[in-house]
């Protein structure tokens, strides 16, 4: 009994031609570049975030749409999605929330948010509590750079003469307590925002 197949029997080049389009659709499957790097997204952030001072910085990527939520930044391309936490603060994503994006590239909140009748400081934490999301759930289009900016406000600026001690409190830094998004530093005695947009 004879096992072997003859080479020109329709079987034999059916079962080549299979495992032909088998072969070509992994290699055709498989991504032809890397997602974005997340991670080197979130350590730009972290520097900026774990600055003393009014700082700022960018990282460009080649994320096609983004994701940013109070520790997480994901990052969105064609050959897949990337997401790194950060490890200092909260981000305040800045994305279409046209003063936050202005402050984040550059313009003094006192000059974005004045308006005449309230503080600009007020005007200010009230825009960064309202775009502050702890779990963002939905994309929104990159422009290929990432901006963060850290935004300090002094604290006898912020707190406008009250101590801690007339709103009954023993606490310092206690409006970071009443606003979502703002945190104080104690070294500084100032409050800060950390402000991203992509």
């Amino acid at each position: 009994m004879d096992w072997e197949a003859p080479v020109d029997a329709w079987y034999v080049w059916m079962a080549v031609a299979i495992v032909s389009f088998a072969i070509a659709g992994v290699a055709l499957g498989v991504p032809s570049g890397p997602p974005p790097d997340a991670n080197q997204a979130a350590n730009t952030i972290d520097r900026v975030a774990g600055s003393n001072y009014q700082a700022s910085g960018s990282y460009a990527h080649d994320a096609e749409s983004v994701k940013i939520d109070a520790k997480t930044i994901t990052l969105r391309n064609e050959h897949g999605t990337a997401h790194a936490s950060i490890a200092f603060g909260e981000m305040i994503p800045a994305n279409g929330v046209a003063g936050l994006e202005n402050v984040t590239y550059g313009t003094p909140y006192t000059v974005e948010y004045r308006d005449g009748t309230l503080p600009p400081e007020r005007v200010f934490l009230e825009a960064v509590d309202t775009a502050y999301t702890p779990n963002h759930e939905s994309w929104t289009t990159s422009n290929g750079e990432l901006i963060v900016r850290m935004v300090r406000i002094d604290a006898a600026v912020l707190e406008g003469g009250r101590t801690s001690s007339s709103i009954r409190t023993t606490e310092p830094g206690w409006l970071a307590d009443r606003w979502n998004g703002l945190h104080y530093d104690s070294a500084q005695d100032e409050y800060y925002v950390l402000l991203v947009a992509a």
